[in-house]
């Protein structure tokens, strides 16, 4: 019973399945994965199988510099550190997180945080001011979580760096001045949605369905193409993320503290208690950091400013793309093409790697294509049905086939709680099922329901 309502009281979906598959198979943590066709099934082979499958990922710099035009004469070269700018940041962390390599959990931080704020600002603010990172805080130990599809294939796993938490705190610090100086400075296209204030996956699709809708209602075609890059928070080259970061105006000493932070770094995967061997992070934005997140956006604005230089609409949701337009005649399907082509160019001058396999094309008020894009040599598929931001958006814009989904999912859900909870308690049972299972058919909700209404 006690177990039962920690599970609940913890909220995480981890902690849940990790607590579900212990009922169920009397299996914890990570199940046997594939490594070149090998099971593995020690702790050990799994954590040096993951780690040396992370580190594949990541891709070296080709050292041709793309050109990056300047976008604002006003810069950002220090961060002044105060009390009230630590406090915010400690306040921020969340208590159940583990600690780092340091040793440190957030809790530690939490509790005493009145006593280390004013020792914490003038230690960052030196660290800072000889663009210094400690050696700890370039170490990370990555836990594999599951995205989706098979649990024996490595590469269906995302890396979730635990950092020390330390740094985490001075990354918030830093991550708020650069945001409050790409917001008055008007840097960040609007088009971007992820890791924005005021802005999430519910806004982009509201704004992309509004428009969907009204062209629905006039009864013209639209070709939405959805564009997937391949693990690209991991793949980001850090010698072309600087020299982004200068065009954007971040300069300086924070600039060469940034260099320092994301050059050097190492990180071992933890399976069950076996830690692997210590592997280089050759590229990426650190899964996991604070500032990870808006290294990415900054890094990515420029293709979402030029994309829409060409007369379409782009939505983005941090690394999710998707482009559409209007089809009234040939220039429309030219516009688009000659978008696509551009697209592909750009990724490739900055070592994005494209998942063709995923990218797609969805024609509203069509089931069939009418017209063919590509993608470099590779056509696109022409789908009926596509899955955006977790909302599933048919040719007909019916919600019928996400609901069905979504029902499915749920009923799932709600016999593993039945199934794995000894408790019968109403109270418990009704707050497993809030807590697990609502949020499920509630994600979203106000894009899908109610349904579209028509005059008759």
């Amino acid at each position: 019973m006690l177990t039962e309502q920690r599970i609940i009281n913890a909220n995480n979906l981890g902690t849940f399945y990790r607590f579900v598959n212990k009922r169920i198979s009397n299996k914890t943590g990570i199940g046997t994965v594939l490594e070149n066709g090998v099971e593995l099934t020690t702790d050990r082979d799994k954590a040096r199988a993951f780690n040396s499958y992370f580190a594949s990922v990541g891709c070296r710099d080709n050292n041709n510099p793309p050109d990056c035009p300047v976008k604002t004469d006003n810069s950002l070269e220090f961060v002044e550190f105060n009390a009230s700018d630590v406090l915010a940041a400690i306040n921020k962390l969340k208590s159940n997180l583990t600690y780092g390599p340091d040793g440190l959990p957030p809790v530690f931080f939490k509790r005493l945080r009145y006593c280390l704020i004013d020792p914490l600002a003038v230690i960052f603010t030196q660290l800072l001011s000889v663009a210094f990172v400690p050696d700890d805080w370039k170490r990370a130990t990555i836990v594999p979580v599951l995205k989706k599809g098979s649990a024996k294939v490595l590469s269906n796993y995302r890396p979730i760096s635990v950092t020390c938490v330390t740094c985490k705190v001075c990354e918030r610090v830093i991550a708020n001045k650069v945001r409050h100086h790409l917001t008055v400075n008007n840097i960040l296209h609007f088009a971007q949605h992820g890791f924005t204030k005021g802005r999430s996956t519910c806004t982009n699709l509201l704004e992309s369905l509004n428009d969907w809708t009204l062209y629905f209602q006039d009864k013209r075609q639209v070709a939405i193409a959805y564009i997937d890059f391949s693990k690209a928070f991991d793949v980001v080259s850090h010698k072309k993320l600087f020299a982004r970061l200068s065009s954007y105006g971040i300069r300086g000493v924070l600039l060469r503290w940034l260099q320092q932070l994301f050059t050097g770094r190492t990180h071992c995967t933890k399976v069950g208690t076996e830690l692997s061997e210590n592997a280089d992070l050759l590229s990426g934005v650190i899964q996991g950091s604070v500032i990870g997140p808006l290294m990415f956006l900054i890094f990515i604005d420029e293709l979402v400013t030029i994309l829409a230089s060409f007369g379409i609409i782009v939505k983005v949701s941090a690394d999710d793309v998707k482009l559409y337009i209007r089809i009234i005649n040939d220039v429309d399907v030219s516009t688009l093409r000659e978008t696509l082509n551009f697209l592909f160019i750009w990724a490739d001058k900055w070592q994005l790697s494209l998942s063709l396999d995923k990218c797609c094309v969805l024609f509203l008020r069509s089931a069939e294509p009418a017209v063919s894009f590509s993608l470099g040599a590779v056509n696109l598929r022409g789908v009926s049905s596509c899955r955006d931001l977790g909302i599933t958006i048919t040719s007909d814009l019916s919600p019928s086939v996400h609901i069905h989904d979504i029902v499915v999912k749920a009923h799932q859900r709600s016999n593993a709680i039945h199934r794995c909870f000894l408790s019968r308690s109403v109270s418990v049972l009704t707050r497993a099922f809030i807590v697990y299972v609502r949020p499920l058919v509630e994600f979203n909700s106000v894009v899908w329901s109610p349904l579209l209404k028509t005059r008759y």
